[in-house]
């Protein structure tokens, strides 16, 4: 692709992902995963999930003290919680809203949907399709998924 100087530009390279993969019931569910984001869209991916695992880490800790447990403590927490779902939402929908056809794009609100909806019904989907979405962008930035009849550039 090029830009209208001549230059070359970098395409949006979507994937798709079908959650029919997880199970038959689910088929024709995909989700167009951009492929080629930039390495801080990943980071931030990473670090959305630090900050899950520290919250049930804080919880876990929580859950082992005395009940009386401080309710603005508990409140700080349950915020935060908010906070991350939310990141989490706006990164998936971001993610998945990079396709050429705009009726298969996500709001942040339908994510949230999908995630609630996913873990009431179905707890192990979620986890399924996440993971599925996040190694479908590593294995094209490994190249594994690329047109591999395309000649090595060499120099």
């Amino acid at each position: 692709m090029t830009t209208p100087d001549g230059k070359f530009s970098w395409p949006v390279i979507t994937r798709g992902v079908d959650l029919g993969e997880y199970a038959p019931e689910y088929a024709c569910a995909v989700f167009q995963m951009w492929v080629n984001p930039p390495r801080l869209r990943l980071i931030g991916w990473e670090q959305l999930r630090l900050q899950v695992a520290e919250l049930v880490r804080l919880e876990e800790q929580t859950a082992t003290a005395e009940s009386g447990a401080d309710s603005l403590a508990q409140e700080a927490r349950q915020e935060r919680w908010r906070e991350v779902y939310r990141a989490i939402a706006d990164w998936w929908a971001e993610m998945w809203s990079k396709g050429p056809d705009p009726s298969s794009h996500w709001t942040p609100d339908e994510v949230e949907t999908l995630i609630d909806r996913l873990t009431d019904t179905d707890p192990e989907a979620w986890g399924w399709l996440s993971t599925a979405c996040v190694s479908r962008v590593h294995r094209y930035r490994e190249e594994r998924e690329k047109n591999s009849s395309a000649p090595p550039v060499s120099g």
